[in-house]
């Protein structure tokens, strides 16, 4: 009879398929009837047999295993099987996938070096996305799936998809409470960015409610008292240009912008810069 107190998980083998872990050591699928799976030890010359129902519950075990388990092969097995099931189900690029999975695993210095690097795995791992993934359209005409109408938490985030001519179709998007933001903000900044812009389209436009509105003087104070030499010396480089071409060449009511508490859409621009570098860009 089985151990009930072993302990029984899956993982994925490299060519994509289930092996079961029992006690740490790794079984292949050997054979599959109507109600019943029976795996087999991975290692060659071992003869431990286990059996489990359709539900994946323990049978049955025969046989001793004539080897010890292997726990750094374990762990790497146990590591990509955790990277693919969050691959197929989430939109994160691969890269930041890799990296928080490092980060959270806690691996000692032997399993880290057994471990591929990401661009030497990201090529199995896009396989396995592109055949969840919809096929990428060959116009603007295309449906759009429900997974992607709608964010992580299952609000609504397609809030517009109007063809406002035969070749130009309009896509909005925003959640409930960036909708609720937008409408509370007195301020209000806007930009666009072609970078990220998918085929078929011609830019992604944003517009952007003003939530915290912080002061930051005293910042600059701290930085001049603090400021090395060599970089005064750079700002005073930057302030003659500034002198000689603006205030000497550029009538003042072009750019000066005294009274405007807001002067840029810089804010815009570094969304966009993490927008763009969030974007999933093939290896």
């Amino acid at each position: 009879m089985p151990n009930n107190t072993s302990l029984t998980s899956f993982v994925h083998s490299n060519k994509g398929g289930s092996q079961l872990v029992h006690d740490d050591f790794v079984f292949n699928l050997n054979k599959k009837t109507t109600t019943k799976l029976y795996w087999r030890c991975t290692m060659t010359n071992c003869t431990v047999y286990i059996h489990t129902d359709t539900n994946n519950n323990l049978l049955h075990i025969t046989g001793e295993h004539n080897h010890l388990f292997e726990p750094q092969t374990l762990r790497v097995k146990q590591f990509r099987t955790v990277l693919k099931e969050r691959v197929v189900n989430e939109t994160v690029p691969i890269q930041k996938i890799y990296d928080e999975e490092i980060a959270k695993a806690n691996l000692s210095v032997d399993v880290l070096a057994s471990i591929p690097l990401a661009h030497h795995i990201q090529p199995g791992l896009n396989q396995a996305r592109r055949k969840l993934t919809p096929i990428l359209p060959e116009s603007n005409s295309f449906d759009i799936p429900e997974a992607y109408q709608t964010t992580a938490s299952g609000e609504p985030f397609l809030i517009c998809d109007k063809l406002v001519s035969r070749k130009k179709r309009m896509l909005i998007f925003g959640s409930p409470n960036q909708l609720q933001l937008l409408f509370d903000s007195s301020i209000i900044f806007l930009d666009g960015t072609f970078r990220s812009t998918p085929p078929f389209f011609d830019q992604i436009f944003t517009i952007h409610g003003l939530k915290f509105d912080c002061e930051v003087e005293t910042s600059f104070y701290d930085l001049r008292a603090t400021a090395d030499p060599t970089v005064k010396l750079q700002l005073r480089e930057l302030f003659l240009y500034f002198d000689e071409y603006w205030i000497n060449n550029i009538p003042i009511k072009m750019w000066n912008i005294h009274d405007n508490q807001h002067r840029t859409n810089n804010i815009c621009e570094g969304f966009h810069n993490r927008l763009n570098r969030r974007m999933e860009q093939p290896m």
